[in-house]
């Protein structure tokens, strides 16, 4: 697999996992390098796909209600996960399994964020793992995460549909 590509079987198990109306949430800080992919996704995805998208930042736990009003049933949670992959490579984690603190670099737990949103809706919540290659203070996304932010949301636009078909 070449750096910032994404890994076939999870691209045919997203095509799988995700129906309905989508909810993207991008969760990141812009200012600490690949931390801020889940970020850099929802802005490339803003207006651009059907259902909605949030860029949550780096308190995810203070967009949750938002999703849950917007009734979706998918929820697609991406954000830069250290899973011990090549930095830019993508995974569909079980974000229960990162425990608290997990990897992520976010107060709240990525697995209490799907807590909570699967006893508030009906939605099926999936996390999206980036794996980030530079977590530095003032850096941008390094080229790997870059490509890989760009290639995920080519696919997810491609899952979702483009903003003007969904009323």
């Amino acid at each position: 697999m070449r750096p910032g590509e994404l890994v076939t079987g999870d691209l045919e198990r997203l095509g799988e996992i995700v129906f309905g109306r989508v909810c993207v949430v991008g969760i990141g800080n812009r200012l600490a390098g690949d931390d801020g992919a889940g970020s850099a996704l929802a802005e490339r995805l803003a207006g651009r796909v059907a259902g909605c998208v949030i860029d949550a930042g780096i308190a995810p736990e203070n967009h949750l209600e938002p999703v849950v009003r917007d009734e979706p049933d998918s929820i697609l949670l991406v954000d830069a996960v250290d899973f011990g992959g090549d930095p830019g490579s993508v995974r569909i984690l079980d974000a229960r399994a990162l425990g608290a603190g997990g990897l992520s670099t976010h107060a709240t737990s990525l697995g209490a964020i799907c807590d909570y949103l699967g006893a508030r809706s009906a939605a099926r919540a999936v996390l999206i793992g980036i794996q980030p290659g530079r977590l530095r203070l003032g850096a941008g996304l390094s080229d790997e995460v870059s490509r890989a932010v760009e290639a995920l949301a080519g696919h997810i636009a491609a899952l979702v549909g483009p903003a003007e078909d969904f009323a």
